[in-house]
């Protein structure tokens, strides 16, 4: 969710900004297929029925899938335990639905976009979005998936510091 507020604060209070990374996120959560409608209820249905230990332990498997990653789950799942049970199920009632690709236009700052090789959403599609804003860049992390600042850290950090350091010196 922190992109989809990124992007809304890019998009309503662009004074604010100086530019703009959101990391594997994409403008545009309407449900489009039947798949992603299924999702969002599989979501929900879990939650209400098992509790947020079963859900952690399902995301947890998407977000971390390697068997080297146990430790990543684990964490994970320990720290997802700790949410509010109502506030996630609010959210993900929140985030489907949502979109502001009719806006990307006016996203005049820089903008890189952090995206994972593996990650839910695909490059291509996140490509057409970049191509919507005027100074938008796509940074890819091989072999990585959504959680890529946990999983890749050093890599992720790399691609942070090359993107702010570029803007250096511009006076934006």
């Amino acid at each position: 969710m922190g992109g989809m507020v990124a992007f809304e604060l890019a998009i309503r209070f662009p004074q604010l900004l100086k530019n703009l990374i959101v990391v594997n996120c994409i403008p545009d959560m309407r449900i489009k297929s039947t798949w992603e409608y299924f999702d969002m209820w599989h979501k929900t249905l879990i939650l209400k029925v098992m509790g947020a230990r079963r859900i952690g332990m399902v995301l947890s498997k998407q977000l971390f899938p390697k068997p080297n990653h146990e430790q990543l789950r684990q964490n994970f799942v320990e720290e997802w335990v700790r949410n509010d049970k109502r506030a996630y199920q609010a959210a993900l009632q929140a985030v489907f639905g949502w979109s502001v690709e009719s806006h990307l236009r006016e996203i005049t700052c820089p903008v890189l976009m952090i995206a994972s090789e593996h990650d839910h959403w695909s490059l291509d599609e996140k490509r057409a979005y970049l191509a919507k804003m005027p100074d938008a860049r796509l940074a890819v992390i091989k072999d990585a998936h959504h959680a890529v600042a946990v999983e890749r850290p050093e890599q992720f950090n790399r691609v942070l510091d090359d993107f702010l350091g570029s803007l250096q010196g511009l006076d934006r």
